[in-house]
């Protein structure tokens, strides 16, 4: 975070902190990220993000996936429609296995305007990490 916090400042790229949901104050940022909003901070943000890629990650296994489908289908939704949100209908375990990552379909509490509610939600129903 130090070394693109550092890169985007030097290519004066505005740049924000992440917390993962459910944070409170005080607690520290857990990734830096940008946006450009014009030309010159698009080529900023480009020479940071080819400078300072990102770790890339492993595909996920069939197993995997699976595991994380049953997360979603018996805990993560019901838990956040007992919380009043509404998530689509989920495809079939073998379609989301078979069609990730664009299987079109991803459970999030994301959008809830009132902080108290996502917090609590957030605690509630933890997503996978």
């Amino acid at each position: 975070m130090d070394v693109l916090k550092g890169c985007y400042t030097e290519q004066g790229v505005p740049f924000g902190y992440g917390y993962p949901a459910g944070a409170e104050k005080g607690d520290r940022p857990t990734s830096v990220g940008a946006e450009a909003d014009d030309e010159h901070e698009a080529i900023g943000l480009y020479v940071c993000s080819v400078g300072h890629p990102g770790r890339p990650n492993s595909p996920l296994t069939p197993q995997q996936l699976g595991w994380s489908y049953d997360y979603f289908t018996r805990f993560l939704v019901p838990c956040y429609e007992a919380n009043g949100i509404v998530v689509p209908p989920a495809p079939s375990r073998a379609d989301f296995i078979a069609k990730w990552p664009h299987q079109n379909w991803f459970p999030t509490a994301g959008g809830i305007a009132d902080p108290d509610k996502a917090a609590a939600v957030a605690k509630a129903c933890p997503p996978l990490k």
